[in-house]
C-alpha cells in the first residue's frame, strides 16, 4: 500500500476498526485530524480503535496531537522505525488508557517536546515507553531530561533497566 499522507478522510469509512496496522506504507505526513473518526464514541455500540501500529515509514516530524481522539480507547501505539526526528505537540492532552508507546528504532529521533513527556506521565500511571536504539537513549543528558519529566523509563537503551547505568537521577543532575 502506498499511503504518503493520512488525512481526516482516510479512515472515515472504517469506524469499527479495532486495530490499524500501517507497515511499509510510505507514510510521511499525518494530518492532525487523521484519527478523528476512529476515536471513542460515547453511547455508540461500535468498538473503538485499541491498537495502532505505524511502522517502517518516513514520518520525520510527528505531532503527538494526532492521537488525541484515540486516547480514551487506544491501548498500544507502535511507531517503530519511522525515521521520526522530532515529536511536537500542537495541543496538549493527557494520556489515560495507553499501556505502550513504542518509538524504538527511530535512529534520528533527537527532539522530543517536553509536553509529549508530560502528556504520557499523568499521575494515574505511565505507559511503557520504548526509546531503545534512538539517540535519546545513547546520550546520558537526554536520558536524564526524559527521566526527570517522565519518571523511570520502563525500557530504554535496549534493556528493561531504567536508564541503565545512569543511577538515581536527582535535581542536581539536571
Amino acid at each position: 500500500m502506498h499511503l504518503p499522507t493520512i488525512t481526516k478522510d482516510t479512515f472515515q469509512e472504517f469506524v469499527a476498526l479495532r486495530q490499524l496496522v500501517l507497515l511499509y506504507s510510505h507514510v510521511s505526513t499525518i494530518d492532525v485530524n487523521a484519527f478523528a473518526a476512529l476515536g471513542d464514541r460515547p453511547g455508540s455500540a461500535l468498538p473503538a480503535l485499541n491498537i495502532l501500529s505505524i511502522g517502517h515509514n518516513n514520518i520525520t516530524t510527528l505531532d503527538w496531537s494526532v492521537f488525541a481522539p484515540l486516547m480514551s480507547s487506544v491501548k498500544e501505539i507502535y511507531l517503530v522505525n519511522d525515521n521520526i526526528q522530532r515529536i511536537i505537540v500542537s495541543r496538549f492532552y493527557e494520556v489515560h488508557g495507553v499501556e505502550t508507546v513504542d518509538l524504538t528504532w527511530n535512529n534520528n529521533l533527537t527532539d522530543i517536546d517536553d509536553r509529549f513527556l508530560h502528556s504520557i506521565s499523568p499521575a494515574s500511571g505511565r505507559p511503557r515507553l520504548g526509546l531503545s536504539e534512538t539517540p535519546l537513549c545513547s546520550d546520558a543528558t537526554h536520558c536524564r531530561r526524559i527521566t526527570k519529566i517522565y519518571g523511570p523509563l520502563n525500557y530504554c537503551c535496549g534493556n528493561t533497566q531504567s536508564a541503565a547505568g545512569l543511577g538515581r537521577i536527582t535535581e542536581e543532575d539536571s
